[in-house]
């Protein structure tokens, strides 16, 4: 097992295994399936010999928590709860957990009746340990990565043409990529991947050797650029993708971009697809589909659907149309919709979205699993220089000296309390005294006026 060896073999010589339905409680009870990681994706639950799905009813974050604690995936986002990545098969389970359960198998569970419950309400988890990366202007642009509920760089040392092509077949945007570097999008960001280099067998960005993960800092990070022609240099780039286990696999990512917009978060939404960017049709198209859009992008909350070509007539096929999302997507992809080259819709219908242009937090600020999760492809959001960095640092002599100001006062406060409090109790004793001498006398009088 020290090195890899590429070995000619007959289709009767290669290796098969059967399992024998025994599993692994504290994993194979469950899985995530739909994202192409295994800390994220659509819960599905082994039981009595087959996998079901569990219900979005009663579903809560404490639940989400106690899967990702079984599955060893860190903890679970906030945002979206509950994750939708499409619907799936089998019986359906009610679940309700505490939240303090160390295994799914330990909380309540009921099957759900075939009236009561619909595989479109399949439920869905993303951990913190989830992993995911994309470009961010969705076939070229920086390679950026997603870890511990946030999106950071990948540094450009190590970087070269083999990486790139991997990157490019596995975002679905080519056969082979280029590579550069470039700044930061967003020089907040943390740098989560350093010394990145994909061997020929690689199959996936995760299976490449890096630096381990963490927070690296170098001046430039690395820009890729995709394309579908063959590279003569890179052998994986003559490969075609093909549903067969023993060729390349085509990923089912779909890139986005957005076109003629105002800012980067707003515009003609654009579908990669057999090579050409095409346009979107508005038939059925809604806030739920644009508010998934714009998480995918990595903007802020929908602001609107936009219908009837608003930001202008694309040129290109019409690739999607009849986009049906609930709102609680990841991917776009993860909706029902049809993709084939749409002729019966006019670019008069190309469908946009306008979200509301956020920026990512700054250094000052922790980054925690409880933001809002985006995802892969496309993202075009630009760094916007505001003067938040001045008001900071003004805040940094001002909130000391608040502090300073208030103490004082509280501390006068109470030396104020204390001394009304002494004061108060030598009062009570004097006038206590004076009572009691007081009842004495007119006792004694009383009993002399009798005599």
């Amino acid at each position: 097992c020290s090195s890899a060896q590429a070995v000619n073999c007959s289709s009767r010589e290669q290796l098969s295994i059967t399992c024998s339905g025994k599993f692994n409680s504290a994993h194979s009870s469950i899985r995530l399936v739909g994202s192409g990681g295994d800390c994220a994706g659509r819960l599905e639950v082994f039981h009595s010999g087959s996998w079901g799905t569990v219900s979005g009813d009663l579903w809560d974050i404490k639940d989400a928590q106690v899967v990702c604690r079984q599955l060893q995936c860190g903890v679970a986002l906030s945002a979206p709860v509950p994750a939708q990545f499409g619907p799936g098969t089998g019986s359906i389970w009610l679940v309700e957990c505490e939240g303090s359960e160390t295994s799914l198998l330990n909380c309540r569970f009921q099957l759900c009746g075939e009236d009561d419950c619909e595989h479109r309400d399949d439920v869905g988890v993303v951990c913190s340990e989830f992993k995911e990366f994309r470009l961010t202007e969705g076939c070229e642009g920086n390679l950026e990565v997603f870890y511990n509920g946030t999106w950071g760089n990948v540094c450009e040392n190590g970087i070269d043409e083999e990486t790139a092509s991997l990157v490019c077949q596995e975002l679905n945007c080519g056969r082979s990529g280029s590579e550069n570097r470039d700044k930061a999008r967003v020089e907040s960001a943390p740098n989560w991947l350093d010394d990145l280099k994909c061997r020929k067998h690689d199959s996936t960005l995760w299976q490449c050797p890096s630096s381990p993960w963490g927070n690296y800092k170098c001046n430039e990070v690395a820009q890729i650029t995709c394309s579908e022609k063959e590279n003569l240099l890179v052998q994986r780039s003559h490969l075609k993708c093909s549903s067969s286990p023993h060729q390349r696999q085509c990923s089912n990512h779909l890139p986005l971009r957005l076109r003629e917009g105002h800012g980067s978060c707003s515009g003609r939404l654009e579908v990669y697809h057999n090579a050409v960017w095409g346009s979107v049709c508005d038939d059925l198209w809604d806030i739920r589909d644009a508010q998934v859009v714009c998480r995918q992008l990595g903007c802020g909350p929908a602001l609107s659907a936009d219908r009837s070509a608003i930001f202008g007539a694309g040129e290109e096929k019409i690739w999607l149309n009849r986009v049906k999302c609930r709102g609680n997507e990841i991917h776009l992809w993860d909706c029902p919709h049809s993709l084939k080259e749409h002729t019966e819709c006019s670019h008069r219908q190309d469908a946009g979205v306008t979200c509301k242009n956020i920026s990512v937090p700054s250094t000052t600020t922790p980054i925690t699993p409880t933001i809002t999760f985006t995802t892969t492809v496309g993202q075009t959001l630009k760094r916007t220089t505001t003067p938040p960095q001045n008001l900071s640092a003004d805040f940094q002599f001002i909130y000391p000296t608040s502090l300073l100001v208030l103490g004082v006062m509280l501390f006068f406060a109470l030396v104020l309390l204390v001394v009304m409090f002494y004061q108060n109790r030598v009062l009570r004793r004097v006038l206590s005294k004076r009572r009691r001498k007081t009842m004495t006398e007119a006792v004694y009088e009383e009993i002399d006026r009798r005599y």
